[in-house]
């Protein structure tokens, strides 16, 4: 990226992006993105928009995607809007994507909860009335998982490198403690009951 050689990055992230849902990596991916279509007009933002939709589609659920969430929200609250029609597809956007995130329990959960109840207090407080009392549950939901999941993921060191386990593998261990706290959330998690809360 830095020599923009573009056709390396996107050799690069399409060798990689599916095998590696790391948060920082499709960060990387959508600024690369966003950068390549900046001067595309409508036609680059529909580029970005599609883009943004496809990481959070692969990582949006993880603990710490709520950046990628606000960002993407901020991203479509910047889109031009010139005739009335463009405006309400605008808005129609921006609130289906809060209410994506305010039922994906992430660390930024409160916060894109209290963006959402500003930004349809600012549309409609009439209208706001209602979808607020319809998300509410939902949101509750999402939060009491965080706090659940919370607990399994703070003990995890993201940053460990795997290593093949040797005699020094023994419980009690720091490795010992890793694998088990990863292995209890993925348990958890990766299949589990708890996130089928959010589809209610």
């Amino acid at each position: 990226m830095a020599v923009k050689n573009d056709d390396a990055v996107k050799q690069i992230f399409s060798r990689c992006l599916l095998n590696c849902l790391h948060i920082s990596l499709w960060r990387c991916y959508i600024q690369f993105i966003r950068k390549v279509n900046e001067k595309k007009a409508a036609e680059g933002q529909e580029e970005s928009k599609k883009a943004f939709e496809f990481m959070l589609n692969y990582i949006g659920t993880d603990i710490a995607s709520g950046p990628l969430w606000m960002e993407y929200i901020t991203f479509l609250k910047a889109l031009p809007a010139t005739t009335a029609q463009e405006g309400s597809q605008r808005m129609t956007s921006i609130r289906k994507a809060y209410q994506r995130a305010i039922v994906t329990p992430t660390h930024h959960l409160e916060q894109l909860w209290r963006d959402y109840e500003n930004f349809e207090n600012s549309v409609s407080r009439a209208l706001a009335k209602g979808l607020l009392s319809e998300y509410q549950p939902k949101y509750n939901s999402a939060r009491a998982i965080y706090r659940e999941r919370k607990k399994y993921v703070e003990d995890i060191d993201w940053t460990m490198l795997a290593v093949p386990p040797t005699d020094s593998y023994k419980a009690g261990s720091k490795l010992f403690l890793n694998f088990q706290c990863s292995r209890r959330f993925r348990y958890k998690f990766g299949t589990g009951k708890p996130l089928s809360l959010l589809t209610c």
